[in-house]
């Protein structure tokens, strides 16, 4: 089944019958996806007097008690409710639904050009995503484009159930990257890396603040507005997946946190 799309003037074909999902799932009983050490996501039968939460242990039906941390176990996608202390939400924001989405792949580097604004976190050995990667990859596209989908390389399957921690640097985006992002009007970002921020920053969180109009350092919007723009990490886009323009639906769950587990789902446009 297919769909006609309006965007900016242009239809586009899309094939609606062809979802690829690029979530990564939580899997309760086998090796997980973990980020910053955290304990590991959970799930039981609830269990409270004669009620059993499993049909194996008496009871009626199956339902579990589980506890995880979004941002750390899974696919996530946060607001700017996520470095200020308002009350702001990720199911406050409307996002379900299709929206303009262009997939890139970029290899970070590890020498970056001396123009090259980063955190002053940064060593020398770290990798990153910078602004001319992200120039060379989109700069030519004639298309609103609502949301970037970010690939790095290498990659592989390993990043379902890869371990970030303080051992092991993940790359992460420039501010000249997130600079570029903003100067295109791309609202939302997407990326398989478990932050756009170095892991380790003093909590600084330099590219977030970037991307949501907050000053840095500050945690509170003050006269800031609300962005509207939000960031999904932990992403999984296989290899035989081409670059270029989809449609995605988010599909953020129905939360009140700063950012909830999300299934993005990419729709291929017919040429």
């Amino acid at each position: 089944m297919d769909s006609f799309i309006s965007v900016g003037g242009r239809q586009f074909q899309v094939d609606v019958s062809s979802p690829i999902d690029i979530s990564i799932p939580i899997s309760f009983n086998n090796t997980q996806l973990n980020f910053f050490g955290v304990p590991n996501a959970k799930a039981a039968p609830y269990e409270k007097g004669n009620t059993q939460g499993s049909t194996e242990l008496g009871g009626g039906c199956n339902f579990d008690t589980i506890s995880l941390i979004p941002h750390c176990h899974t696919t996530h996608t946060e607001c700017v409710g996520h470095i200020v202390n308002e009350p702001i939400y990720i199911n406050q924001f409307p996002l379900n639904g299709l929206r303009s989405a262009y997939l890139i792949t970029v290899e970070p580097e590890a020498v970056l050009d001396k123009n090259e604004k980063h955190s002053k976190y940064h060593e020398v050995s770290d990798e990153v995503i910078t602004g001319s990667q992200l120039e060379n990859a989109i700069g030519e596209v004639n298309l609103e484009i609502e949301v970037l989908i970010v690939r790095t390389l290498p990659n592989s399957e390993k990043k379902l159930t890869m371990k970030y921690n303080e051992n092991f640097i993940p790359p992460y985006f420039s501010s000249s990257a997130i600079e570029f992002i903003k100067k295109k009007k791309i609202l939302h970002l997407c990326t398989d890396l478990p932050s756009i921020d170095r892991i380790l920053d003093g909590g600084t969180l330099e590219a977030h603040h970037l991307f949501w109009d907050i000053p840095l350092h500050e945690k509170s919007l003050g006269k800031s507005s609300v962005s509207p723009s939000t960031v999904t990490e932990l992403i999984y886009v296989s290899n035989e997946i081409e670059d270029g323009l989809y449609f995605i639906n988010l599909q953020v769950a129905n939360i009140d946190l700063d950012a909830a587990p999300s299934r993005p789902i990419l729709y291929p446009v017919i040429p």
